[in-house]
């Protein structure tokens, strides 16, 4: 199962290299968003909710049967999956987000599935060696619990950046104390 994100660095580059046109891109989007949340991005769907196009339609875009899309079901379909036109129209589109909008979101996309976590944490020593540590092993949760474990762990991570902040403040006094004693 695939969680909502930004398609970005490597996942962009490898969606831009294997998606040329605009029906390839329409499929990949579609079949990324059916992935997210099962069955409800299927052609009729698709094609029910977004009014502009058939399911038929769709499938002839996906195929690449028939003439080029025309711009405005692109600018449709671009609205409907909440993404910018360009992903469809430019040759190099800029990042963009796969997930519905909050506005859209029902409850059970953010309190229903059932995910498996397993975290673990890379320390590399002074010397160099890389000690990896397993920290949690298939613990379930749901994905609004993963972006609050996500946000304690970038709040901890400030936590202890502004610790060595001040570490670093009190390690530079006791060193200036220090050579202040030797001078007297």
């Amino acid at each position: 199962m695939s969680l909502p994100r930004w398609i970005e660095t490597e996942e962009l580059l490898h969606f831009i290299n294997t998606n040329n046109t605009p029906g390839q891109r329409e499929a990949w989007i579609r079949n990324e968003f059916n992935a997210i949340y099962p069955g409800e991005y299927t052609p009729p769907k698709v094609a029910d909710q977004c009014k502009v196009i058939t399911a038929q339609g769709l499938r002839k875009l996906e195929n690449e049967e028939g003439s080029r899309p025309r711009h405005s079901t692109l600018k449709a379909l671009s609205e409907f999956y909440n993404i910018p036109l360009e992903v469809f129209t430019e040759p190099t589109p800029e990042r963009f987000y796969l997930g519905k909008p909050k506005s859209k979101l029902k409850s059970s996309d953010v309190r229903g599935p059932f995910y498996r976590l397993n975290l673990s944490a890379t320390l590399e020593k002074p010397s160099g060696e890389v000690e990896t540590q397993p920290l949690i092993s298939d613990l379930t949760l749901r994905h609004m619990d993963f972006e609050q474990l996500c946000d304690m762990i970038k709040m901890l991570e400030s936590w202890i950046k502004k610790g060595l902040v001040k570490q670093g403040q009190l390690d530079d006094a006791y060193d200036k104390l220090m050579r202040n004693e030797e001078n007297d």
